[in-house]
């Protein structure tokens, strides 16, 4: 075979594997559409689109979820979309690297009014790049710049970049991954109980123009973020498998500062916590495991060391399975309730703990602790 003909053949093989691969590309985004309006809703995915090239295809899904009632004598918010858009190239050398296809998504949000951009201003959007590998399995990389975004009442959440990589099993099942977020933090979360206190004394007062009035505002930090998991899916569940994920925070930082004025009051300092989340299941149950373990400072009591353990056992994977009745969900939070863990304040679910030298306070109950449960 003379060199020219070794070219074309080559050519030929090549076009061929780009056609062929570009087809389960196709299939493999209109599976994963399929699977996302199984869990989200049809009402949700508006609207999908592929456009097959040669080299590259490109997609676009919208999702769409609706706004909040308005509020009286205010117009109605027109609908919240979020729209996806997919740069697909494919075939043996996909992307510059062997692979069957590699998919850029770029996100953007449509239908927010003027405030909710302004909101978002100094915040961009996540990028996620997903590579398709020739055996099945496939490798996803999620980046969320750094930013900022106020959430109203004064509230402001700072991020640094966040990273998170996942690789997928060649049966869609099996996943490991790891995540790193160097700083997080919310800055003027108002008291939930003087805020609804302060909604109801407006919808009283709706025919004055009163000042607010002023309220404790809460900021968490959370520093030196990261983690690494292993699970295999359960079948019928999303987003819950068997396995173990495990985690560690520099440092979880909690402070209030009072609506009079003055220094801030630090209510929880902690640092070095790492912990573990096991998942087990059989054939019709499942249980979770949790262990933290910490050092530091909650609320006025100096702790040596903070070791958690958390075990729910035997929960029933048909009842947790999308098609659960919200009454299921509904006569839980009743449970929680009765039990005194859930108050309900207004439209808001809201629960209190105080730890004291000797006794843990729960929504004005208290309980004695053990000795030597702060060391």
């Amino acid at each position: 075979m003379n060199h020219r003909a070794l070219v074309v053949a080559v050519a030929a093989a090549y076009g061929g594997a780009t056609w062929y691969l570009g087809q389960r590309a196709q299939a493999g985004y209109q599976d994963a559409v399929a699977e996302l309006r199984n869990a989200l809703g049809d009402d949700a995915v508006v609207s999908t689109d592929y456009d097959r090239g040669g080299f590259a295809s490109k997609a676009r899904m919208v999702l769409q979820w609706a706004p909040a009632p308005a509020q009286e004598g205010r117009p109605a918010s027109p609908p919240r979309r979020l729209v996806v858009d997919t740069l697909v190239r494919h075939g043996p050398l996909a992307g510059a690297r062997v692979a069957g296809a590699v998919a850029d998504y770029r996100f953007a949000l449509e239908g927010l009014d003027d405030e909710a951009l302004a909101h978002l201003g100094k915040a961009s959007a996540p990028v996620l790049t997903s590579v398709h590998h020739l055996t099945g399995s496939h490798d996803v990389h999620l980046r969320l710049p750094a930013g900022e975004a106020e959430g109203g009442d004064g509230v402001t959440l700072r991020w640094q970049e966040m990273v998170y990589d996942m690789a997928i099993g060649r049966d869609g099942r099996h996943f490991q991954g790891h995540f790193r977020g160097p700083e997080f933090g919310m800055t003027g979360i108002p008291d939930a109980s003087a805020q609804a206190a302060a909604e109801e004394e407006e919808e009283n007062d709706a025919g004055e123009t009163a000042s607010p009035e002023p309220m404790d505002r809460t900021s968490i930090t959370v520093q030196g973020m990261e983690g690494s998991f292993d699970n295999v899916a359960i079948r019928g569940l999303w987003g819950v498998g068997t396995g173990k994920a495990d985690f560690r925070f520099g440092r979880v930082a909690m402070s209030v500062l009072p609506a009079a004025g003055g220094d801030a009051r630090h209510t929880l300092d902690l640092k070095n916590a790492a912990g573990t989340y096991i998942i087990d299941a059989t054939d019709d149950t499942l249980g979770m495991t949790t262990t933290l373990n910490a050092a530091g400072r909650i609320g006025g009591i100096d702790f040596e060391s903070v070791s958690m353990e958390e075990r729910i056992q035997r929960i029933s994977i048909e009842a947790i399975r999308p098609g659960a009745q919200a009454q299921d969900v509904d006569a839980m939070v009743a449970m929680a309730q009765s039990s005194g863990y859930l108050l309900q304040e207004g439209e808001f679910l809201t629960s209190a703990v105080q730890l004291q030298p000797g006794q843990l306070i729960l929504n004005g109950k208290t309980l004695p602790l053990p000795s030597g449960a702060a060391r």
